[in-house]
């Protein structure tokens, strides 16, 4: 079979699997366009772990750069107090601290910079307790030209990242949309504004632990009683059914992956074949002590089940017991 039937099929049998999902995209090749085929009904969020991941690498790297700046800067200084003025090397020296100085300026403001764009990115743009849509994507706009005003400054490193953001603008950002679209709901059926819901979704972001969540908290009471914890509950439902990452699906990747590569060809009879003893099998070890042997379906439907080859049809070997 075919590059694209394998892969399309291997993104069906996720989606059988965990079909409640809504779909996340890796951003690569063949795995989005055949997922997009597979279920063109489910809305596809962007993944944003795997930029994050970019940008985080990024940032490290420039940080390593402002620490070998001032490293150099020191061990010219250390040098500088070991030799006399009439040293043949010191003026020398002190035009090497003064470019130095230079670089160490500009690789500590590169720095910082991208700490704060960065910052942005996490606290205001990808999170789910951020601004609106068109906020969000002016802000985000505002950060990739940013970057491209910053990029020669160390080209290998952000030109990357500012790539990646130009070029996945909509998927990362897809989840804001889908999120305004609860909230919108929400404050039908509460019969609210839609003001409210977005300032109770701000309430998200601050600490629990600090002095302003409860008196923004008590406010949000006073104001509209007790609607207010009904709505601060479906708020943080609907945020929770927002994923913005493709982790679940990488980890049924990965689970399904063994059962593939050997195989030369793949069917849907095989694929249907594989569903059902992925979840008919039971659990031999788990997180959870109650999930032990018992399979998804059990756990799903509340009743045991026989042998998944025994449903099957087959008749399952039984070792016979040795007389003591």
């Amino acid at each position: 079979m075919a590059t694209d039937g394998f892969i399309f099929y291997k993104v069906s049998l996720l989606l059988k699997l965990c079909p409640f999902a809504n779909k996340l995209s890796v951003i690569k090749g063949y795995f989005i366009k055949n997922e997009l085929h597979c279920r063109p009904d489910i809305p596809c969020h962007g993944d944003i772990f795997h930029i994050k991941r970019q940008y985080q690498k990024m940032l490290l790297s420039v940080e390593r750069l402002g620490i070998k700046a001032i490293r150099f800067r020191e061990k010219i200084e250390d040098k500088i107090t070991k030799i006399n003025r009439g040293n043949p090397n010191f003026k020398e020296l002190c035009e090497q601290l003064i470019s130095a100085l230079k670089k160490e300026e500009v690789a500590l403001q590169l720095y910082d910079d991208l700490q704060i764009l960065i910052d942005w990115l996490n606290n205001d743009i990808l999170a789910l307790a951020g601004a609106n849509y068109t906020e969000r994507l002016e802000l985000y706009n505002f950060i990739v030209e940013e970057l491209k005003l910053r990029e020669q400054l160390c080209a290998h490193r952000i030109r990357p990242v500012r790539t990646a953001l130009e070029n996945q603008r909509e998927d990362l950002l897809a989840f804001a949309q889908i999120l305004e679209q609860k909230l919108a709901e929400i404050a039908r059926n509460f019969e609210v504004s839609f003001d409210v819901v977005r300032e109770i979704l701000y309430l998200k972001k601050i600490p629990q632990a600090s002095l302003s969540y409860w008196e923004t908290y008590n406010q949000f009471y006073q104001k509209l009683g007790d609607k207010f914890y009904f709505l601060l509950d479906s708020i943080s439902q609907a945020m929770k059914e927002t994923p913005r990452a493709s982790s679940m699906v990488e980890n049924l990747n990965s689970r399904l992956r063994n059962y593939f590569f050997l195989r030369k060809q793949l069917g849907s009879e095989y694929l249907d074949l594989l569903r059902f003893f992925l979840n008919h099998r039971t659990f031999m070890r788990s997180e959870h002590p109650e999930r032990v042997g018992k399979s998804p379906t059990e756990l799903l439907t509340g009743e045991k089940h026989p042998h998944w080859l025994e449903l099957l049809g087959f008749k399952r070997f039984q070792r016979s017991e040795i007389a003591a």
